[in-house]
């Protein structure tokens, strides 16, 4: 068994995460549930294990990791790309997040420019400053004063739409946090960004302010 098989199976959050080419879009056992689910997420309910004890007097027999996939990929969706979103996946360790969140982003490939980045150790702002640099391919040296490279940044990320999938967000600080935010707060940048994380990504993403 090779590493990248390994992985995959390690990665997935339920078997048909595991699925490939002509199985990849077979039937499932929660498809003839899925239009009343479709029907409550609109009404803004989307918690998993919620819908899935809503659905289980109807008759459905499978498991909540299913249904908690399928809501996954809602949350993924291609409109939270093409209205420029924040949005966080977060969980725990083997649950898919970062498998599911790739399927969905290559599906908007090659149309949507999509770079990604990730965080081995908590960041400040000068640190994430350097590794979009790098992300975005830019030339040159990056600038040693904080505001011309803000504005090198900003400048580039005006070009174009652009979407940043920020892995292992769960090393992200406040400060972080919020330096993303002001690039993506800037009229002129044409962003979404993607943090996928453990549980500590959402709990500081929840104690900052996103208006």
């Amino acid at each position: 068994m090779t590493h990248r098989t390994v992985k995959r199976l390690a990665d997935a959050a339920a078997p048909e995460d595991l699925f490939q080419g002509q199985w990849q879009n077979r039937p499932t056992i929660l498809d003839e549930y899925k239009p009343y689910l479709d029907d409550r997420w609109n009404q803004g309910c989307t918690n998993a294990w919620a819908l899935w004890e809503e659905i289980a007097p109807f008759g459905y027999k499978g498991s909540y990791q299913r249904v908690r996939a399928y809501l996954r990929e809602k949350r993924l969706s291609p409109g939270k790309v093409s209205v420029r979103a924040m949005m966080c996946i977060h969980g725990g360790a083997g649950f898919g997040k970062t498998l599911a969140v790739n399927t969905c982003l290559r599906e908007l490939e090659p149309t949507e420019d999509v770079r990604r980045v990730t965080f081995r150790a908590r960041p400040a702002a000068r640190a994430v400053r350097y590794e979009l640099f790098t992300a975005l391919d830019l030339a040159g040296e990056p600038p040693c004063h904080p505001s011309e490279f803000d504005r090198l940044l900003k400048t580039a990320l005006a070009e174009r739409p652009r979407t940043f999938l920020v892995d292992e967000a769960q090393w992200l600080n406040g400060e972080a946090f919020e330096y993303f935010r002001y690039l993506w707060d800037e009229p002129a940048t044409q962003l979404a960004i993607i943090f996928v994380g453990g549980e500590g990504c959402h709990t500081v993403l929840r104690c900052e302010p996103m208006t």
